[in-house]
């Protein structure tokens, strides 16, 4: 899902500042290779959309520690982050967050903590030993419905900016090699793309960890000051947040800015995206469409 949203956010930002492009990966709208593989256009290694003078690569910036909580805690709790309040033996609406770092057989004891907290009449917050954890009772039912328990496996969201700059240099300027994401940008060189772009989409856990990024009063250059002789060949780069509904660009053709992204959750027309079908056969070298994913 996140991949989906990262496309298709960045598609209409790609859109905005390069002029038309089209999927050059599989496409996230069809499904299908709109421009087949052959000599110029390899099975594998290529980079996310294609325009006429420009590559574009989405890198989605996500929590990695979070979604692998989430994974475990439905796999745990088929029936999601709600359960009946009599099943885990309280009575009344608790918000139970628990954070990824608290080993999964530690859960049930943080559970028993808050049924300890509501025998004494304690209504809100707790901790146990080094694992915090917050719990409060939800009487309002803002998150949770009545006669449930709401327990929330979250991950770190104190991120900072170094955080997000880290991972981003780490991609950009690796210590050693070229990364993937610099390869991509390699072949939009050897194919002449004058504008080879890296999007960066952060997920919602970036987005609200570094929510006062997007506060006016924030400068472009305070997020990243780009050394574009170590990351050659790349020539733009574009931090977006769906969530804020804000990105900032940073090119060697022009000044740092930050916009307002207005259209990302618009699913784009297969006309605009530029789905079509091609006929399904070899011609000057090139496999039938579709026939190999990257």
């Amino acid at each position: 899902m996140q991949k989906l949203l990262s496309e298709r956010s960045a598609f209409w930002v790609g859109r905005r500042l390069f002029g038309p492009l089209e999927p050059y990966d599989r496409c996230f709208g069809c499904g299908s290779m709109h421009l087949a593989p052959g000599d110029l256009n390899p099975h594998n290694g290529r980079y996310d959309f294609v325009g006429d003078n420009t590559a574009l690569e989405v890198v989605s910036m996500v929590n990695s520690e979070l979604l692998r909580n989430f994974a475990s805690w439905t796999k745990a709790h088929p029936g999601g982050d709600n359960v009946e309040a009599a099943s885990v033996g309280l009575t009344l609406p608790w918000f139970i967050n628990i954070p990824a770092s608290v080993p999964t057989v530690q859960r049930q004891t943080i559970i028993d903590f808050v049924r300890d907290m509501e025998h004494a009449g304690i209504r809100t917050t707790g901790h146990l030993t080094n694992s915090r954890f917050y719990a409060y009772v939800d009487d309002e039912h803002f998150i949770t419905p009545p006669g449930m328990v709401t327990i929330m496996a979250s991950g770190r969201f104190d991120l900072t900016l170094p955080d997000l700059t880290a991972s981003i240099w780490k991609l950009l300027r690796p210590k050693e090699g070229r990364s993937d994401v610099l390869r991509k940008m390699d072949l939009g060189a050897s194919q002449g793309k004058e504008r080879r772009a890296v999007c960066f989409v952060l997920d919602q856990v970036f987005s609200f960890s570094l929510h006062r990024i997007f506060d006016r009063s924030f400068r472009p250059e305070s997020l990243l000051d780009p050394d574009w002789d170590a990351m050659r060949p790349v020539t733009d780069i574009i931090v977006l947040s769906p969530t804020m509904r804000k990105a900032f660009s940073f090119s060697t053709q022009s000044p740092a800015r930050r916009f307002p992204v207005r259209d990302v959750d618009k699913p784009p027309a297969p006309r605009t995206l530029g789905c079509r079908r091609l006929p399904a056969r070899v011609t000057h070298g090139r496999a039938p469409v579709g026939s190999m994913a990257k």
